[in-house]
């Protein structure tokens, strides 16, 4: 049988969010891409950002639509048009679909106009609204998952959601979300980023919200305010927290002049990162509560050595090692979460502990680099089953070890 690792050069990526769209799930995506080998396959993109040009910037070139307009209408039309362009091109062997809106849609015309096999890099809300779709009895819902040869997801609580679709995918594989190491790493703020930060000598606590839809932004403020009782010279970097509900708030609870509300730009995150002492975070809980992400920016955090503060919800647990990298409470415990932080800001020894277990957790499940290489090695596994033309088989997934 012939070698299918030359075929890998044919693997396309679909991917409606991908840099230098904001949002952490958009940068693990680029960095994993990035550490493909070289020439290895081609994202398409209908994000409008260096719209109608290569990014050679990376391994895999990236190819974006030649449109202004989103993923929809006349947008989705256009996407389409370029991606059969490539698709008639380079003859992809393998389609990876990144997420489950217009790039799935788009993956599911490719898979029955071209018999392409692909996978589905799905995270716990997608899963659920898949999974939603295909109770309600929405054709494309139920084709996304059935028709999947297999679905990467990032956390066990991704996983969870995906076995609750009992049939397809007949695998799914956990890989956590990659982050770039060399970008987010440890290190000395810039002393003209504190300046700006108008964060003088007092202690630096950051707080990023990328859109996902259980973020606690109450709660993380309603704790910042409990830690500067006790630490005034506090300063909370609040990144995301775009509403002005989030700004009344901060008035109200009298630490507006403590907070410094940002709508940074990826590429200046990780000096955010380096300049905190540590990153604080918080999520809804209960039965009712929206469906967490991968925590995408909590993986960021560990990796540029920050202890994590939080609450616990399965999701964050999943990555935050608690007691090893990070503190967490229970959801909506506010006060509690702001008096453990002002404690570990106080405990330079525990919270250097705390941050160098954090840097070594991410080395060991979130370098960009080992999470491209088992990819790649699940793609194999993809080309061998479609060269010898054998079925996946019965469902043998396993819940993943803790």
């Amino acid at each position: 049988m012939a070698d299918p690792a030359p075929r890998l050069r044919r693997t396309l990526f679909l991917a409606e969010s991908f840099p230098p769209s904001p949002g952490g799930a958009s940068r693990s995506l680029g960095a994993l891409v990035a550490r493909f080998p070289a020439g290895a396959g081609v994202v398409s993109t209908p994000h409008r950002a260096g719209c109608g040009r290569v990014d050679r910037t990376m391994s895999v070139p990236v190819r974006r639509a030649r449109t202004f307009v989103g993923p929809s209408g006349i947008g989705l039309r256009l996407w389409r048009t370029q991606v059969e362009w490539l698709v008639r091109r380079d003859s992809p062997r393998t389609l990876v679909i990144c997420g489950s809106g217009a790039d799935g849609r788009l993956g599911l015309e490719l898979h029955e106009s071209h018999d392409l096999p692909f996978l589905v890099m799905a995270d716990a809300p997608e899963i659920a609204a898949l999974r939603a779709g295909a109770e309600a009895g929405a054709q494309p819902a139920r084709d996304l998952v059935d028709r999947a040869s297999a679905m990467v997801v990032p956390t066990r609580t991704a996983w969870l959601e995906a076995y609750k679709l009992h049939t397809r995918p007949h695998d799914l594989e956990l890989i956590p979300a990659a982050v770039d190491l060399q970008s987010f790493r440890p290190g000395t703020a810039d002393a003209g980023l504190r300046k700006k930060l108008q964060a003088g000598r007092g202690p630096v606590v950051l707080t990023v919200n990328d859109g996902d839809p259980a973020f606690d932004a109450e709660t993380v403020l309603q704790a910042f305010a409990a830690l500067r009782g006790s630490l005034r010279r506090a300063v909370l970097v609040a990144v995301g927290l775009r509403e002005p509900r989030h700004r009344s708030l901060a008035k109200k609870l009298k630490v507006d002049r403590g907070v410094r509300f940002l709508d940074a730009p990826p590429s200046e995150l990780p000096d955010l990162y380096r300049a905190a002492d540590l990153f604080l975070t918080a999520h809804l809980g209960g039965r009712d509560a929206p469906i967490q992400g991968a925590g995408h920016v909590l993986a960021e955090a560990l990796a540029s050595g920050l202890p994590v503060l939080g609450t616990r919800t399965p999701a964050t647990s999943d990555v935050v090692d608690e007691d090893e990298c990070g503190l967490l409470v229970e959801p909506g415990a506010h006060a509690k979460l702001g008096k453990v932080a002002a404690d570990l800001l106080r405990d330079d020894e525990k919270r250097g502990a705390m941050g160098a277990a954090a840097r070594e957790a991410a080395e060991e499940h979130h370098d960009a680099a080992r999470c491209a290489e088992r990819l790649h090695t699940l793609l194999e596994v993809l080309l061998i089953r479609r060269l010898r033309r054998e079925p996946a088989g019965p469902t043998g997934a396993h819940l993943p070890a803790a």
